[in-house]
């Protein structure tokens, strides 16, 4: 099932970073620059057995073919048994799992330049750059409906802004402005397409885009952060979205944050394009087959994507825990002309919901353990995506060096399988 694209690597996360800033300041100027980041080696493990989505549709597709053969009257009985003979080749031809053995290397740098210049008492140009150079295309890519997987994403943010007592204000590529709720159970050790901020199932609104407006305060006690990514396009799909996330720290210990992420994708221009994958919401292949069935020419689609994050982290002596708990809603519209040239037009409503649990345990300042469970559900079909249990070390070999591992496993409707992280960091 290649292209059940494992939102579920989230079980990755672990915790503290290895990279100390090097901060440099132009001669007779008042721009400083600082310059940071880290190497990584490591590999990603998979095992098990996945549903293999091409299959199960055509099962599906036989089986629908057969129903139909059947509930007509007119059928033959010659016809009735072809129809059930095609059925059983196709039930056995097509096995529901398929096994999944995967190593993927994980080495890559990461590279954070930041630059700001006073412009006044209280106020600076600040501008940012992260980027990753990848020595091999990680083929694990989560796939952006109807959009090419060729993006490596290896700029991950880059913007200019403007900071001072009344907050930042930036431009550029940029993440959602989900900040607040990411940071419950966010851990530094961050496995890129392997993870994603520990948030589950996020909608594809949620990720980083270009053309990215944000505003953000934070006083320590109280933070907001609101954002909208104006519309960006690829291939056929263009893309637009808002969000906002706040935070209120009643005590030092205890952190509350709720956030708000919504958007749109659609087609531009009409064609014939390939059907959208949205198996990241639970959907194989048959069920966007029906979605697109009475659509023969000029199909376009148009996905409207809504989510709301409430959660809380508590920190007590060497102890961490935190939660979140999501629920998104999406509306998938269909739009084109059937055979006869006559226009048709679907709406299909998905309802989804999930959470997420953390644990940490630091046990010296060297060692690190930590738990994770997470769990989210396509509740309109009842169809399971993630419900992953997984347990996560870290060990810093000094205060730049760590190593790590992650072990999980994966007991959703469409994957039985265990996955492992593992590698070092070097961070300047």
């Amino acid at each position: 099932m290649p292209r059940f694209k494992l939102t579920l690597l989230a079980l990755a996360c672990i915790a503290t970073s290895a990279s100390a800033d090097v901060t440099y300041k132009l001669p007779g100027s008042e721009t400083t620059f600082r310059i940071g980041g880290y190497i990584n080696a490591g590999t990603h493990q998979q095992r098990g057995d996945q549903a293999d989505w091409e299959n199960i549709f055509a099962r599906q597709s036989a089986a629908d073919y057969y129903r139909t053969v059947a509930g007509n009257p007119s059928s033959t009985p010659g016809a009735l048994a072809a129809a059930k003979a095609q059925y059983d080749k196709t039930l056995s031809a097509s096995p529901y799992w398929e096994n999944l053995n995967t190593s993927l290397s994980d080495i890559y740098f990461r590279l954070r330049v930041a630059a700001e210049q006073p412009v006044g008492d209280d106020m600076k140009v600040v501008a940012f750059l992260e980027r990753d150079f990848r020595t091999k295309r990680n083929d694990l890519q989560t796939r952006h409906i109807g959009v090419n997987d060729d993006d490596d994403d290896v700029t991950r943010r880059a913007f200019v802004g403007i900071s001072g007592s009344f907050g930042q204000v930036r431009f550029g590529r940029d993440e959602s402005a989900m900040d607040h709720v990411r940071e419950l159970l966010y851990m530094p050790i961050e496995k890129d397409l392997h993870e994603y901020h520990v948030l589950v199932q996020p909608v594809s609104a949620m990720g980083r885009h270009d053309n990215s407006l944000i505003y953000s305060y934070d006083n320590g006690k109280f933070g907001v952060t609101a954002g909208a990514a104006f519309k960006t396009q690829e291939e056929f799909v263009s893309e637009s979205s808002h969000s906002f996330s706040a935070k209120y720290v009643p005590v030092d210990s205890l952190t509350i944050a709720a956030g708000y992420v919504g958007g749109k994708l659609k087609t531009d221009t009409q064609g014939n394009i390939v059907e959208p994958d949205l198996t990241f919401m639970g959907l194989s292949s048959f069920d966007v087959s029906e979605v697109f069935e009475n659509v023969a020419y000029n199909p376009a689609f148009q996905l409207d994507q809504r989510q709301v994050n409430i959660g809380a982290a508590y920190r007590i002596g060497s102890v961490s825990v935190g939660a979140t708990v999501f629920k998104g809603k999406y509306t998938l519209e269909v739009k084109g002309e059937d055979v006869n040239r006559a226009r048709m037009t679907s709406e299909h409503d998905i309802d989804m919901r999930g959470g997420q649990v953390s644990l940490r345990y630091a046990v010296n300042d060297r060692l690190s353990l930590g738990a994770l469970y997470t769990r989210s559900k396509n509740e309109t079909s009842g169809f399971s995506i993630m419900n992953i249990a997984s347990l996560d070390a870290v060990y810093s070999l000094t205060p730049s060096a760590l190593i790590y591992g992650t072990i999980g496993r994966n007991r959703a409707d469409a994957s039985h399988a265990t996955i492992a992280n593992a590698g070092v960091r070097f961070g300047f």
